[in-house]
């Protein structure tokens, strides 16, 4: 997921990529969802939003993520994601 480039710098291979996309938006949707739907107050949402995202399968996060009606992700996007990664 990591490669070194000629001057040493660290560079995010496409599955790298993918999977800190994934990541960054898993926080945020759930974040979301505890705020805007459980109305969990904002702090105590930052906090649970990191313990319950490595926990969370795929299929209850994009639940999660129409249950807000944002336009976070797709319909099937971390499912998507997921294939994808494992078929790299």
């Amino acid at each position: 997921m990591i490669k070194r480039g000629v001057s040493r710098q660290i560079i995010l291979t496409l599955k790298g990529k993918n999977q800190a996309y994934l990541i960054m938006n898993k926080l945020s949707i759930i974040r979301c969802f505890l705020i805007e739907i459980l109305g969990i107050d904002e702090d105590a949402a930052e906090l649970d939003a990191c313990a319950i995202e490595h926990v969370l399968s795929n299929e209850t996060l994009c639940s999660m993520c129409r249950q807000t009606g944002r336009d976070i992700c797709s319909e099937d996007c971390y499912l998507k994601i997921e294939t994808e990664l494992r078929q790299a």
